[in-house]
């Protein structure tokens, strides 16, 4: 999402050096995606909308030159910047909860959270060894849909969290 706002926002940036009007369209553009972004209701509308303003975003970088790019006010770049954020927040709404729409990375983080508790739960190895077993029961299915899940970086990180917070539980009742 940072590569592409950045890109965005060099962009417009390139276009300020170039005309008001250019700036203006490029800033109404924007905003209108957010808006279309934001009536979407499901998947399809989403995607569709994402491949148009991807189009259109490789158009304008196409359009400008590095030198055009270094006399954006801050204001402009600022407004960018919230019109991308809530293009994307709307994006992720659309599509499901910010994975491929069909709640698979929801589930699993769900289904991840539960075996932390429980692993947080055990005061010793044979109830970790438990947990662990049911975890890799569970894995093993999740695995087929692995391949199409979609996370989005904050969602991977709240994974990550998740995994790092179940060993450290786990490395406890071990000890145990």
């Amino acid at each position: 999402m940072r590569n592409i706002c950045l890109v965005i926002v060099g962009a417009v940036i390139a276009l300020s050096a170039c005309s008001k009007s250019k700036i203006d369209q490029a800033s109404a553009d924007t905003e209108d995606f957010k808006t279309r972004m934001c009536a979407c209701a499901d998947k399809d509308c989403a995607e569709k909308v994402q491949t148009e303003f991807k189009e259109w975003r490789h158009k304008l970088k196409d359009s400008i030159s590095k030198e055009e790019a270094k006399n954006l006010s801050k204001e402009t770049q600022k407004k960018l910047e919230e019109s991308f954020e809530e293009f994307e927040k709307c994006s992720k709404k659309a599509r499901g909860g910010g994975d491929d729409g069909d709640g698979k990375s929801a589930a699993a983080m769900t289904k991840m959270t539960e075996f932390k508790d429980k692993m947080c739960a055990c005061k010793d190895k044979a109830c970790a060894d438990g947990v662990q077993k049911d975890m890799m029961a569970w894995s093993t299915d999740a695995m087929k849909d692995a391949a199409n899940m979609k996370m989005s970086p904050e969602d991977t990180k709240k994974m990550t969290d998740v995994a790092k917070g179940m060993s450290d539980c786990m490395v406890a009742a071990m000890a145990h």
